[in-house]
């Protein structure tokens, strides 16, 4: 069940964009709903804007993820409906840079195992290791916006 008030209130967290954007953006529960049921493993997301140093999307997992860190983008996810376990932290072992400052694939060691399920809020700073882990046959829908921020010389997961 999609709950407006607390997406509005994670909206509000969001620091302010390095641009402004023309004007406000409001989605309806009702809207979200109607776009999360047409949603599917090979349709896994859809974008809900990019307003200077951060961007929204609407995602959907019928499986596991793969291990991934963003060096310099941070997560915030509002589980929708669903649910699964959020693993944050510890040591990526194995990751391949897929993009500039994107790390995929390997596994984590030693990170923190968390249960979500609808209204959950889940936070994942910048060079943090994470991976969602579903049941099979599990699936989850959770709004992700990514914060991009500044350079750090901090290594990945150490």
């Amino acid at each position: 069940m999609i709950k407006p008030l607390l997406c509005t209130s994670v909206l509000a967290l969001l620091p302010l964009a390095a641009q402004v954007p023309s004007r406000a953006n409001v989605w309806k529960a009702a809207d979200l709903q109607f776009v999360e049921k047409k949603m599917t493993a090979t349709s896994p997301a859809h974008q809900l804007g990019e307003w200077g140093n951060y961007r929204g999307a609407l995602s959907h997992r019928e499986k596991s993820g793969e291990p991934e860190v963003h060096d310099h983008v941070s997560d915030l996810f509002v589980i929708q409906s669903g649910g699964g376990t959020v693993v944050t932290g510890g040591k990526g072992v194995g990751l391949k840079e897929t993009a500039k400052g994107e790390w995929r694939g390997g596994s984590i060691e030693g990170g923190d195992k968390r249960k979500v399920g609808p209204g959950d809020v889940v936070h994942i700073p910048a060079r943090t290791p994470h991976q969602f882990l579903l049941d099979p046959g599990q699936k989850v829908t959770y709004l992700t916006f990514k914060v991009d921020q500044p350079a750090s010389g901090a290594a990945r997961g150490k």
